[in-house]
């Protein structure tokens, strides 16, 4: 049997790499289909160290930002958006996604995309674009790629087989 695996994008360096399903543990992908789930039902969802994720879906595709909270802790107070996060699992939404993600980056103060937006990988993919906000979240950009790969996962998943 093949392994099963996605396209991982990162549209601001234009590093591509196939993340295969084996690189996510079950267990993980138990606890962050409930934060997804969370998240698609309009709440911020805590993904970890205070921070939540937001999220929307169209078809066979989500989007969601990961907000950290200003002064990076969980204080209640503002938060920012420190990456979003693009999963398209199917050609009919996949495009639409990939042309969104590269239309409503606000990109002031940050560098361009590196990535073509008439050009999306193959489905499934999963894109994330850095945004404003993680300049104050180093210490996040350490977790934050597993995250999405993740994500990607748990949305591609999101009926688990009994």
């Amino acid at each position: 049997m093949t392994e099963r695996y996605i396209w991982h994008v990162t549209l601001d360096s234009g590093k591509t790499r196939r993340s295969p399903r084996s690189e996510v543990r079950d267990e993980v992908l138990v606890h962050v289909r409930a934060v997804l789930q969370q998240a698609l039902a309009g709440q911020h969802a805590e993904v970890i160290f205070g921070c939540t994720l937001t999220a929307a879906a169209e078809g066979r595709c989500v989007l969601g930002t990961v907000w950290m909270p200003l002064g990076g802790s969980a204080s209640g107070g503002n938060s920012v958006p420190i990456v979003t996060i693009g999963v398209a699992e199917h050609s009919r939404c996949g495009g639409r996604l990939w042309r969104l993600m590269h239309d409503v980056a606000d990109r002031s103060g940050m560098p361009p995309l590196a990535t073509d937006r008439n050009d999306p990988p193959q489905e499934p993919w999963c894109a994330a674009r850095i945004e404003i906000g993680s300049v104050t979240a180093l210490d996040a950009m350490e977790w934050l790629a597993d995250f999405e790969r993740c994500l990607a996962w748990a949305w591609l998943e999101r009926y688990p087989v009994n």
